[in-house]
């Protein structure tokens, strides 16, 4: 059973830039075709006219701690005490690692709060770990408490009131108990408004800055920065202590915030597009307590766009901003500090420009500060601020390319930056700024490959670069476009007072955040992984050991007593494998039992078509059969000349099938072993699940198993991809069927050709059956009708597929129980309405809606739920129900038919005739109890968002999922007449696959991994 999802979403780790010429972008197009349905020709002959004809679906018919030296040389700006301050309350600064002694706190976006023992490189424990609900940001640990920050997914919320919804993307602090780490608890959460920018812990007390942009569907019109102040003592008082919101004064403003903090001020500034002027806000943050008062607002030139160009010393405020993009020089601000709420004007300086050129980098460092222009061959300028009163711009240096961040260590500067007209992107520099009148760059070296770029933000990047002074080292983590691939690693540099050496680089699979040593050893960390290097040798490392983080499940399949098979793939490294583990623990760190599937696939010559071509989710299945499982995947066959062996001999024709079959011995869960590879001649849909049928309502999937026998449906509508024989394959029939009696031998036993005009829908299985339903043109009709029939295969015997008779139903089928012989179906009939406007038209309560403006008529589909009843002979209808909206999926059990009813496809449109000026636009469920004498409608309740849909059922429930945020919704209909939420879940990720077993629900959650639900 498949959760529905927008393809493959992958996680994509944002770099933030100031300006569009700052910008790297690689862009990744990923398409997944899916469309529907068709039947032996002897079936469609001379077929007299049908009992149930319906509007053609497709509207043919008239009518989608670092440990050692972790912070060494890196200044973050704020680890003053402001003269008159509280010089016991430190400042600190989350992250998304922390070590303490032998343990690694490490936060990853898939993986949650891992707690791993690093007391041996080589061999990496995992003590334990909590998972993530939600975009993790930075985190603090302190006293066995870890304060997690969470940017949240994006949340579509409803007030029932008003009937409207808008999107919001409020965060989150989730404090977490991990004094145990083989028991970590959650303590508290609490709500921040808003996306996070930023935080500082100052004392006792942790600060978190949000931000609302007002520019999200239903927001309000202004933008609001919101600070919350948070008691992070111990964890039995951990408060939220004081909250300030206040709109903002920049006009139109847009992105997060950038904060400069010291022991008794908070500034907070940002970005506008107008970029003609903004303000700083500044917030009091001088008592200890937590409690804040909102400060001045000072007006500045320009916008900020990073940290780095706000400052406070020595009882001075500067700033550097530029008003507009680039048509007028930076300007230097300097403003007396009298307190929280009131700054004297002092100093104003416009820079000088040998062009105009926009502003791209800045830093202070006590009295003097220094700046960046961007354009193509750029100057780094020095200013003098030992007269606050009057900046001066003393100096200035043309280098090539841009700084993005400069690490200021006395009379020398080390900085960070890019330049495109380079054979590498990236660049790290060596700078002796001793005399602001001539600064020299004394070394530069370029590294990353041709298309890299820095792994975080420019007010977090200098978390990433880590400068080890007592070994004489630089560590700096990067990613980039290599040849046809991602690439990333740790690029490891020597230094001395006046030389700069790159070494080697320390590759790593994943978008390397953050590099470290411990116990000698550089250790390197992304979301997706962990690995540690031994660096005896800087232009030689080793790796050590590797702990995997990410496991991106698409694919499942639950068999024998309570375990599950799981299809892992590994994007960055190019491999992918059969992990089994168990259902009580399906995303376990170390699996029951794993076999490498690298033996399934060619050897490749460029790896970035790995991820299209080997089980996609798409086109991939797992099945279970006692002790056996079968794994079926479709390869695309036109990058098949890409696919080739070290010698770069392409792939032989004879050996381009478009699907493959292997079959697993899993009678030993802890030793899986491979027992056949077969290549299949016919394609592998680009269908699936319950979600890619767009002109008609069905259950089920376009490739299904029962016992032995595996039964593959093409796609519907093929087009141009319909692959035709050009190189010796054969057409892709209707359907075909898989014999895997002889799990070492599998072979294709039955083939069913194509019919022009018939289509055939989705797969479902009953008993030894797979029964499917089909429609066709209904002989003698002009307005272009149609009908559908249900069709039963019987796979008793899959070497000898039998059909039985087809059976004229009112629609497109639903479900079919066998042992009542009840049938559950999807009419369409065409119909006509009054429209004054297009608007009017897609107001009607359906999809497929086309407005005549000539005759002033809207065409549009109604679509209807048929229950009926097979009596032997034909199907005898037994109920009809119609809906004022569009009926999108249907699901139902043995005892009960659950119906999602979308308002409307073009439900911002939607009237309901009510009058109101917003009627409620969300999808309702609606449940007939399948006992009833009528098959009444018993209950309909509405669902939490227009972002919600029904995927499965079992029982008396109902399984619905929303994607804002990623959640299961479970509704228990045991009283058919009062239906019941009987819980909600939040899902670490967005759901692929769902399986329900004893009771649980299996869920696969991409690159987030498997998640087990207890309802």
């Amino acid at each position: 059973m498949q959760a529905g999802n927008r393809g493959n979403w992958c996680y994509f780790l944002g770099v933030r830039r100031k300006a569009m010429k700052k910008h790297l972008t690689i862009l990744m197009l990923a398409s997944a075709f899916w469309f529907l349905f068709s039947c032996d020709p002897a079936n469609f002959t001379e077929v007299p006219r049908s009992k149930y004809v319906s509007a053609d679906p497709a509207g043919n018919s008239r009518g989608g701690d670092y440990s050692e030296d972790a912070n060494a040389g890196v200044n973050n700006g704020n680890n003053q005490a402001t003269p008159g301050g509280d010089t016991a309350r430190e400042i600190s600064e989350a992250d998304i690692i922390k070590v303490s002694g032998d343990v690694l706190y490490a936060l990853s976006a898939y993986r949650g709060l891992m707690v791993v023992d690093i007391s041996n490189p080589s061999a990496l424990r995992v003590l334990g770990r909590a998972p993530v609900y939600g975009v993790p940001f930075e985190m603090y640990v302190e006293e066995g408490v870890a304060y997690v920050i969470f940017s949240s997914f994006w949340t579509f919320a409803w007030d029932e009131d008003t009937n409207t919804g808008s999107w919001s993307a409020n965060s989150k602090l989730v404090t977490l108990d991990v004094s145990d780490p083989a028991d970590v608890r959650t303590l508290g959460q609490f709500d921040l408004f808003g996306a996070i920018s930023d935080s500082r812990k100052v004392g006792d007390i942790i600060y978190l800055v949000a931000y609302e942009d007002g520019y999200c569907w239903g927001c309000g019109s202004g933008a609001r920065t919101t600070v919350t102040s948070l008691y992070a003592g111990a964890a039995e008082d951990i408060a939220q202590i004081d909250q300030i919101s206040f709109e903002d004064g920049n006009g139109y403003s847009w992105g997060p915030r950038s904060i400069h903090v010291n022991t008794e001020r908070l500034y907070i500034g940002g970005p506008n597009w107008e970029q003609t002027g903004s303000e700083v806000q500044v917030v009091d943050i001088s008592d200890p307590s937590g409690v804040m008062d909102e400060g001045a607002r000072i007006p500045i030139a320009g916008a900020i766009d990073s940290r780095w160009q706000m400052d406070e010393y020595e009882g001075m405020f500067r700033v550097i901003s530029q008003p507009g993009w680039s048509s007028v020089a930076p300007t230097v601000e300097t403003f007396r500090v009298v307190d929280a709420g009131h700054f004297t004007p002092l100093g104003h300086l416009q820079m000088t420009l040998p062009t105009p050129e926009s502003l791209q980098s800045v830093r202070f460092d006590g009295d003097r500060a220094y700046a960046v222009t961007f354009e193509r061959t750029d100057p780094l300028f020095t200013i003098d601020l030992s007269d606050p009163a009057h900046p001066l711009q003393r100096g200035e240096l043309e280098i090539p390319g841009w700084l993005e961040y400069m690490e200021p260590r006395g009379d020398r500067m080390i900085a960070l930056g890019y330049d495109f007209g380079a054979e590498e992107t990236l660049t790290l520099s060596l700078f002796d700024v001793a005399d602001l009148d001539h600064p020299v760059m004394l070394a530069r070296v370029n590294f990353g490959g041709g298309w890299s770029w820095m792994v975080e933000d420019e007010d977090r990047i200098h978390k990433a670069l880590r400068i080890l002074d007592d070994r004489g080292l630089i560590l700096m983590p990067y990613a980039g476009w290599g040849d046809y691939e991602y690439e990333s690693g740790i690029q490891i540099f020597s230094f001395t007072r006046d030389t700069l050496t790159r070494r080697a680089s320390a590759p790593h699979y994943g978008f390397a955040r953050r590099a470290f040593v411990h116990r000698d050893r550089l250790f390197a960390m992304s979301d997706e992984r962990i690995e540690t290097f031994d660096i005896s040798s800087v232009d030689a490392p080793v790796k050590l050991d590797t702990l995997k983080l990410a496991r991106a499940v698409f694919n499942l399949a639950t068999f024998g007593d309570g375990y599950v098979a799981e299809i892992v793939q590994d994007w960055w490294a190019h491999t992918a494998r059969l992990d089994i583990l168990t259902v009580d623990d399906p995303d376990a760190m170390a699996p029951v039992g794993s076999l490498d599937l690298a033996s399934l696939i060619y050897p490749y010559e460029h790896p970035y078509y790995y991820w299209w071509n080997i089980f996609n989710f798409g086109r991939t299945r797992i099945f279970a059969n006692g002790d056996y499982l079968y794994l079926i995947w479709g390869e695309n066959y036109w990058y098949w000349d890409y696919y080739a062996s070290e010698d770069g001999d392409v792939v032989p024709e004879e050996e381009r099938f478009p699907t493959r079959l292997a079959v697993f011995d899993v009678s030993d869960p802890e030793a899986p072993e491979l027992v056949s590879l077969t290549g299949l001649p016919y394609d592998m849909p680009w269908q699936r699940g319950h979600w890619s049928w767009w002109y008609t309502v069905e259950a089920g999937d376009n490739v299904v198993q029962i016992g032995s026998a595996i039964v593959v449906k093409r796609d519907t509508w093929d087009y141009w991809w319909w692959y035709d024989g050009g190189q010796g394959a054969q057409v892709t029939p209707e359907l075909y069927v898989v014999d895997v009696s002889v799990p070492e031998a599998p072979v294709v036993s039955y083939t069913l050709d194509r019919v022009e005009g018939v289509h055939y829908g989705a797969l479902l299985t009953r008993g030894h059956d797979v029964v499917t339903s089909y429609y066709q043109p209904e002989p003698g009709a002009t307005d272009g009708s149609v009908a559908f029939f249900m069709h039963r295969l019987d796979v008793s015997d899959p070497a000898n597929p039998v059909w039985e008779a087809p059976l004229n139903i009112p629609g497109s089928l639903v479900e079919f129980n066998p042992s009542t012989n009840r049938i559950v179906s999807v009419d369409y009939q065409a119909r006509t309405a009054h429209a004054d406007t297009w608007e009017d038209c897609y107001a009607v309560s359906t999809w497929y809606s086309w407005f005549d403006d000539a005759a002033d008529v809207c065409h549009y589909m109604e679509r209807s739920v048929n229950i009926s009843l097979y009596d032997g002979a034909s199907a005898v209808l037994q109920r009809t129900h119609t809906f004022d909206g569009w009926i999108r999926n249907v699901r139902t059990t043995g005892s009960r038919v659950f119906i999602d009813e979308q308002m409307s496809y073009y439900w911002w449109y939607y009237d309901d005739g009510s009058g109101q000026e917003n009627p409620d636009v969300r999808p309702l469920l609606h449940v007939i109890p399948l006992n009833s004498a009528n098959y009444d409608i018993a209950d309909s309740v509405r669902m939490p968002s227009p972002y919600a849909y029904l995927v499965e059922a079992f029982g008396n429930h109902a399984m619905v999922v929303s994607d804002t945020p990623p959640t299961l919704i479970i509704y228990n209909a045991a009283n058919p007449a009062n239906v019941q939420t009987r819980g909600e879940t939040l899902l670490t990720g967005y759901s692929y696959d769902l399986e329900f077993v004893d009771g649980r629900v299996v869920s696969a959650n991409s690159m987030w991994g498997v998640q087990t639900i207890v309802p």
